[in-house]
């Protein structure tokens, strides 16, 4: 259980950089 919520925080916080640095594109 421990192991899958450490698994998808990961993914969360990949995400988050992938939309975090696609996001000044689309404001510009």
């Amino acid at each position: 259980m421990l192991q899958h919520f450490l698994l998808e925080k990961k993914r969360l916080s990949h995400y988050a950089v992938l939309w975090g640095s696609s996001l000044p594109k689309h404001l510009a």
